[in-house]
């Protein structure tokens, strides 16, 4: 009887096992800012930003559209570059570069040149926060 009683038990840790396992290891395989949960906070700041730009450069409802669908675009190639191991830290910088001018280009295109030049500002006041905000470590680049 104890004998059983212990197969019994050997069988059902294993049965946890095996049961468990795929999601531990889906866990594994979310990118590193999904695990942290960064993702929900790097969307609540871009919409934040969003909103922000929307106001201050009194977007048209034609622009507002054409921005968040070129703010889409370009964070679903950035999250795609951010996950191809098959690039050195430099390709991906790099290409991570060509992105930034890409969108630029992009936002030069949708905004007029005093918004554009509105936009510049609102972006430098952006990352001179994000400085303040990781408590003055890497605030990005600030020229």
């Amino acid at each position: 009887m104890k004998k059983l009683h212990i197969a019994l038990l050997g069988a059902l840790g294993l049965g946890a096992i095996f049961a468990f396992a795929p999601l531990a290891n889906a866990a594994d395989q979310q990118p590193p800012a999904a695990r942290r949960g960064q993702r929900g906070i790097q969307g609540a700041r871009n919409q934040e930003f969003m909103k922000k730009m929307a106001e201050k450069l009194k977007l048209t409802d034609e622009q507002k559209k054409k921005i968040e669908e070129t703010s889409k675009a370009q964070l679903a190639k950035m999250q795609k570059l951010r996950q191809d191991t098959s690039l050195s830290q430099a390709e991906r910088r790099a290409e991570m570069t060509k992105l930034r001018e890409e969108n630029t280009k992009k936002m030069k295109e949708i905004l007029t040149k005093d918004q554009y030049e509105k936009y510049q500002k609102l972006l430098a006041e952006q990352r001179q926060n994000r400085g303040r905000n990781r408590g003055g470590q890497g605030g990005g680049n600030t020229q």
